[in-house]
């Protein structure tokens, strides 16, 4: 199991290349789930032309349990999920409280493991990197513990061109762009 993070600020583009992600696992041959913690079913599918063969499972306010019970039943080879933030911790938790991200992780984590599926999180960075003049996230913006994935991957749309999101894996500092049509 490979585990990807692929981080930004709201509007950054995560959603659009987390399913962008989600249609080059298909086209290799993988079965591919989507935890749509932020928008609905309908949504990604009217907005992102996602294709019917992805699995898409609307899990806003739900916990990792929960989560867990919902695709007791699929099989994939792929687990994508858009926002982790956006996850409860337990029952009950309100969503804009919930700040346990090792947890909600972790958790996740397992539920791939036990499907031998790859995870992609996404997650929604702090507002210090709005800070910066170029607004481009660096490693230090993660938690420890998130720098143990196989690969972290940070977004942030180009400021001149709006079509164009910037891509880059803070491992590596290797740069790419996805041109959105």
């Amino acid at each position: 199991m490979k585990k990807h993070l692929i981080s930004a600020r709201p509007g950054n583009g995560k959603t659009r290349y987390l399913v962008h992600t989600a249609t080059e696992l298909l086209q290799a041959g993988k079965k591919v789930a989507i935890l749509a913690f932020e928008l609905t079913e309908n949504e990604l599918r009217n907005h992102f032309n996602v294709s019917p063969q992805i699995t898409i499972l609307d899990c806003y306010q739900h916990t990792p349990k929960q989560v867990e019970r919902l695709l007791s039943q699929y099989n994939f080879d792929a687990l994508l999920v858009d926002c982790v933030n956006l996850c409860l911790t337990h029952e009950g938790d309100d969503v804009l409280l919930n700040r346990d991200f090792q947890e909600v992780s972790e958790a996740l984590e397992a539920i791939a493991q036990s499907h031998n599926a790859d995870l992609y999180l996404t997650r929604q960075l702090s507002r210090s990197v709005d800070e910066r003049e170029n607004k481009q996230p660096v490693l230090e913006d993660l938690y420890k513990y998130e720098k143990d994935y196989d690969s972290i991957t940070s977004l942030c749309y180009d400021q001149i061109q709006a079509n164009v999101i910037n891509i880059v894996d803070l491992k590596t500092q290797t740069h790419a762009q996805l041109i959105i049509k």
